[in-house]
């Protein structure tokens, strides 16, 4: 005798929907490009004579050259307040191709309060992003969290270098030395690095 089985059954099908969060850190020179590599200019503005002497007014140098007298700024940006993930961020310079230049020095202002030549010349952490740099007020590879609205999560760096004349002539010798012997197509890189944060 043919017969039928009955029994309970449920049935639940559970689902989301899943974002993978965005991941934003961009780099360039200042132009709104940004690209895995790129030039800067380090001749991009120029003074007469010393910081804040005139922009753009004459040297007496050829141009894209340094020499006693000169002195100028260029800049770079970052860009992370996009992100959606924590993460370390640092900007730094190595212009240790420079550092027989003794009288060359770099400045993260143009009043030249903050001093970061030798920490430029060195190549090491901290020189750019740091909490002595005016644009940012954060230590070099501090975390950004996901929203911080007290740090710059975007900012253009500008750095100031000067090779002023000396007082008396002080060192019209070791300037003098420089230029019997001049340094030629010398690199000078600037260095972004983001990771995120697992904390």
């Amino acid at each position: 005798m043919a017969g039928t089985y009955a029994k309970y059954t449920t049935t639940v099908v559970g689902t989301d929907a899943v974002t993978v969060a965005k991941w934003v850190a961009n780099f360039d020179n200042g132009t709104g490009t940004t690209a895995t590599d790129f030039s800067f200019n380090l001749f991009k503005t120029v003074y007469a004579n010393t910081l804040g002497g005139g922009v753009g007014a004459e040297s007496g140098v050829i141009a894209l050259r340094l020499a006693p007298g000169t002195a100028g700024s260029f800049d770079v940006t970052y860009t992370t307040s996009t992100t959606e993930t924590a993460r370390n961020v640092s900007v730094t310079m190595n212009a240790s191709a420079l550092s027989g230049l003794t009288y060359l020095k770099f400045y993260g202002d143009v009043a030249k309060t903050k001093d970061i030549t030798a920490a430029v010349i060195a190549g090491t952490a901290g020189n750019l992003l740091s909490s002595a740099f005016p644009k940012t007020g954060v230590g070099n590879g501090t975390k950004f969290a996901v929203a911080d609205a007290a740090i710059a999560q975007d900012s253009t760096i500008t750095v100031y270098w000067e090779w002023a004349f000396s007082a008396n002539g002080a060192q019209d010798t070791a300037d003098t030395t420089d230029g019997l012997t001049p340094l030629t197509a010398q690199n000078v890189t600037v260095t972004f690095s983001a990771t995120q944060s697992d904390t």
